[in-house]
């Protein structure tokens, strides 16, 4: 078992793996975005997803072994069978990474495989200064899963989504001065299932 620390920052992740995944290309996806905007509920209902299976024939993943796994797997058990909320992440602490093997069946350019690390933040992960180590790992990634929520106030998101912009441009990244670093952004919008039946009767929806 591996336990990653980064050494730049001092934050500790606590990811523990077994040998044959620390050979891994590692990648990471942080999800972040606006409080309470539905982001652990989406990932519970993704993770029970890829547990049964639900997924692309020409992909292969699956759920690691890990402290995480445990954790999720109790969490998934409550709002599917028990039909309870999500309770609210912590915003002071790392989460722990949410690991999956994944592998693609592209037999015409080579298959890759590779170890897929989801860390779901805290809504007031992006309200910390630039400077925070907390908030400079969560914008190390690989890429994004940033969610809105058509239930809150747009103006509130818009904020948010130009500071995670700037926030990603203040960052180094350890790349040469002056060039510019393309990282995917997932945007993602929750709670659809809430809409009013009449757009009209909802002007938050109007605005969005």
């Amino acid at each position: 078992e591996d336990e990653d620390e980064d050494d730049t920052s001092g934050v500790e992740c606590k990811l523990q793996l077994r040998d044959k995944h620390r050979r891994m290309p590692r990648l990471c996806f942080p999800t972040l975005g606006i409080r309470a905007s539905g982001k652990t509920h989406w990932l519970a209902r993704t993770y029970r997803s890829i547990s049964l299976g639900n997924y692309s024939p020409n992909i292969r993943i699956s759920p690691i072994d890990s402290p995480s796994k445990d954790d999720f797997d109790r969490l998934v058990d409550r709002i599917i069978n028990e039909s309870e909320g999500t309770p609210p992440t912590n915003p002071t602490r790392l989460p722990r990474g949410l690991p999956f093997e994944f592998e693609d069946a592209d037999y015409s350019y080579g298959q890759t495989e590779s170890l897929l690390n989801i860390f779901d933040y805290a809504g007031e992960t992006l309200d910390r200064p630039v400077s925070d180590p907390l908030l400079v790992r969560a914008l190390t990634g690989d890429g994004f899963l940033f969610f809105l929520d058509l239930m809150q106030p747009m103006d509130d998101q818009r904020r948010l989504l130009d500071k995670f912009k700037r926030s990603l441009e203040d960052i180094p990244k350890g790349c040469c001065t002056g060039s510019r670093l393309q990282i995917p952004v997932a945007l993602c919008v929750s709670k659809i299932d809430r809409l009013p039946k009449e757009v009209g009767r909802g002007d938050n929806i109007k605005h969005f």
